[in-house]
């Protein structure tokens, strides 16, 4: 059964481009497909997903571009905070990243959203904002140097953000690279590239994915 599938939704701007559309159109059609994606992983039998939201260097954009996207990031974490699924299936939603380099506002929305899940323990939910793999591994070992504790493989793996290893990575676009999506947590994880922009993915794209994910042999290295 798979545990943890983490998600790299690439593709938007392209999909605009490819739709003639706005790109706030193309961001928004992409955070209906997050919130469908997530559920299907869910009801797929994971319990716990990583979802990119928002990397570091997506933060390097025009400022014309991320006046459109972060408005839409916080609207979507609000809609987040009362969304049913959430609340009854329990799911304790963290966002990881560097959250400091967000607005205020957003900021709040995200702390908000995580208190109002955070006694949850049925599923998890983790939200890469403004969060890259490079930095988390620095983060992790300066916290370690700081407290002067062994590094080894377990109190590396308790300093990082993000706590899951999945089992199965997922990236749209046909793109075929991980742009530094959790490269300590993915090192036995399968990987799909998917030659369809974030957008264009439907269940049926999810389910044989996961469906061929189970037929495969995993070895771990052996």
């Amino acid at each position: 059964m798979i545990q943890s599938i983490g998600f790299i939704p690439d593709g938007n701007r392209r999909y605009a481009k490819k739709q003639g559309i706005s790109l706030e159109e193309a961001y928004q059609k992409g955070a209906k497909k997050a919130r469908e994606a997530v559920e299907w992983s869910f009801a797929s039998g994971a319990e716990e997903v990583v979802f990119w939201t928002l990397s570091t260097e997506n933060l390097d954009r025009g400022t014309q571009e991320l006046e459109k996207f972060l408005p839409l990031l916080e609207r979507n974490l609000e809609n987040l905070a009362d969304n049913q699924t959430i609340h009854s299936q329990r799911i304790n939603v963290k966002i990881k990243g560097e959250l400091q380099k967000l607005p205020e506002s957003l900021q709040e929305t995200a702390r908000q959203l995580q208190k109002k899940t955070r006694n949850y323990s049925n599923k998890t939910l983790y939200l890469g904002v403004a969060y890259g793999g490079r930095q988390e591994i620095l983060s992790a070992a300066q916290n370690l140097s700081k407290k002067q504790e062994p590094v080894d493989e377990e109190n590396f793996f308790s300093e990082l953000q993000i706590k899951t290893e999945p089992d199965l990575v997922i990236r749209t676009s046909g793109t075929k690279r991980m742009s530094g999506f959790m490269p300590w947590q993915t090192t036995y994880s399968e990987l799909k590239f998917l030659d369809k922009f974030w957008p264009e993915i439907t269940e049926k794209d999810l389910e044989k994915v996961v469906n061929e994910f189970q037929s495969r042999e995993r070895r771990f290295g052996h």
